[in-house]
C-alpha cells in the first residue's frame, strides 16, 4: 500500500467557487426532467419525450449529446463517450423517498463511517484541507478482486449546502500524485453529486 508524504501542492488543484456554480447551473438544465420524474413518484404516468429531445435537454450548447441507457420510474441514466478514450461519462437523475437528503449527503462525506460499512476499504483519510476554499484532499485505497491489485485514489473534494436554492453540491476530482509503483492510480475523473431538497433537508425524499 502506498504512503503519501510531503505537502500537497494546491496550485491548480483547488475546487473554486466558479466550479460549484457551474455544477448548480448543470442542475438547472436538468429541471425540465424533474416534472416527469416527480409525477412518476406520485404514481402518475410520466409523459413520453422523444429521445432527441431528452438528449438535448441535458447537453450544454456545443457538447456531444448524451445517449439514454435506462429510462425507468424515478430513475434515468445517460452516457456519452469520453473523447480520445474507450471510456464513457455517465449521468444519473432520480428521486428517492426512504431517506432524508441530509442523511444521504452526510454519508457521502463521512469517511470514518464508510470504514465501518464498506469492508473493501483499506485506507480512507482526509490528509489535507485548504483554508482558502474548504477543499479537502482524500486518500482512498480499496480492495479489488484477485488477481487485480488494490486501487489507490487521491482526490480533491469540496461541498456546499445552499439553503436559498435548496441544493447540496459535492464535487470530487481525482488528482495525480506520486504513489507506490505497484498501486494503480485513477486519473482524469470527476464526480458531481447534486441533491435537491424540498424543505430544510430533514424530511424524507429528494433527488
Amino acid at each position: 500500500m502506498a504512503t503519501l508524504a510531503g505537502v500537497f501542492v494546491w496550485d491548480g488543484q483547488r475546487i473554486e467557487e466558479e466550479e460549484l456554480q457551474r455544477s448548480a447551473q448543470e442542475m438547472q438544465r436538468m429541471q425540465n426532467l424533474a416534472v416527469p420524474l416527480q409525477g412518476a413518484a406520485l404514481g402518475e404516468p410520466p409523459p413520453r419525450l422523444d429521445p432527441p429531445s431528452e438528449r438535448d435537454a441535458v447537453s450544454a450548447p456545443g457538447e456531444q449529446p448524451w445517449e439514454m441507457v435506462m429510462d425507468k420510474k424515478q430513475f434515468k441514466l445517460w452516457r456519452r463517450p469520453i473523447e480520445g478514450t474507450h471510456l464513457y461519462q455517465y449521468r444519473v437523475f432520480g428521486t428517492y423517498t426512504d431517506v432524508t437528503p441530509r442523511q444521504f449527503f452526510n454519508v457521502q462525506l463521512d469517511t470514518e463511517y464508510r470504514k465501518k460499512w464498506d469492508s473493501l476499504v483499506i485506507k480512507l483519510d482526509v490528509i489535507e484541507r485548504d483554508a482558502a476554499t474548504g477543499s479537502e484532499v482524500i486518500h482512498w485505497v480499496t480492495h479489488f478482486p484477485y488477481p487485480m491489485y488494490s486501487r489507490d485514489y487521491v482526490y480533491v473534494r469540496r461541498y456546499r449546502v445552499d439553503k436559498e436554492s435548496n441544493l447540496m453540491v459535492l464535487v470530487s476530482r481525482w488528482v495525480c500524485v506520486g504513489v507506490c509503483w505497484c498501486v494503480l492510480v485513477s486519473q482524469g475523473c470527476t464526480s458531481l453529486l447534486l441533491l435537491r431538497f424540498h424543505t430544510d433537508g430533514t424530511e424524507m425524499g429528494g433527488g
